[in-house]
């Protein structure tokens, strides 16, 4: 490699990259950017799985916050056959573990429901509102989130598209909110906590179940 093709790779900016960009050169032989694909029950046939490689998939990425073991073991050998049919050599497969999270109940419209701006919303914990989610009413499946938010703090819901303002601490299972945003929400939605000291374990029981069925199945990433 010359020292002018080396100095393009030492850049401070983008735009100095771009700059240093040049057609002549002789490009490499393998791709420097990498393709992560998570795979669902829409790709998850061999086929599906061919598809993505010849169009530069490079890891299959498995999500395990969803899924059982026998479809996640489905989709690593339906993987690995895809890989063998078409002599491809370098697709790795990825496994992401649940890790700690908090996550919203259901509703029993697969709709959801939509919450405007301002409206009141109580959070509980109490497991026997699980499956009856309302506009007004939200189960979160983290038992202390009472003692760990504060009033005037927020609870994005989510990804943050809904935020919840903490209104008053009712009980050791309630919380009194309103929402400062509108957002249709649905069934188990990701809940953030920001500024608040989330006392979840970093690797749970599911976690290390995960990890043994990677360890088993001769899984290249987690």
């Amino acid at each position: 490699m010359s020292k002018n093709t080396q100095a393009s790779f030492v850049t401070r900016s983008q735009m100095e990259h771009n700059t240093k960009l040049n057609c002549f050169t002789q490009h490499n032989d393998y791709a420097e950017s990498k393709i992560i694909c998570t795979i669902g029950p829409k790709t998850q046939n061999v086929e599906k799985l061919k598809e993505l490689m010849q169009a530069g998939m490079s890891v299959v990425r498995m999500n395990f916050s969803h899924g059982t073991h026998e479809y996640h073991g489905e989709t690593i050998a339906n993987a690995r056959q895809a890989a063998k049919e078409l002599g491809f050599e370098h697709v790795a497969i990825a496994l992401d573990t649940k890790g700690p999270e908090i996550r919203s109940g259901f509703f029993k419209d697969p709709e959801g429901a939509k919450v405007e701006k301002g409206t009141k919303v109580t959070v509980t914990t109490d497991e026997k509102y699980k499956e009856d989610c309302t506009a007004n009413l939200l189960y979160v499946d983290y038992a202390n989130i009472t003692k760990v938010v504060a009033i005037g703090g927020i609870i994005y819901v989510d990804d943050g598209v809904l935020a919840l303002r903490v209104d008053k601490i009712v009980d050791d299972k309630t919380i009194a909110c309103t929402a400062t945003s509108t957002h249709q929400l649905t069934s188990k939605r990701g809940i953030n906590l920001p500024g608040a000291d989330v006392d979840l374990p970093a690797v749970s029981e599911k976690d290390r179940s995960d990890l043994l069925f990677s360890v088993e199945q001769g899984v290249d990433l987690v």
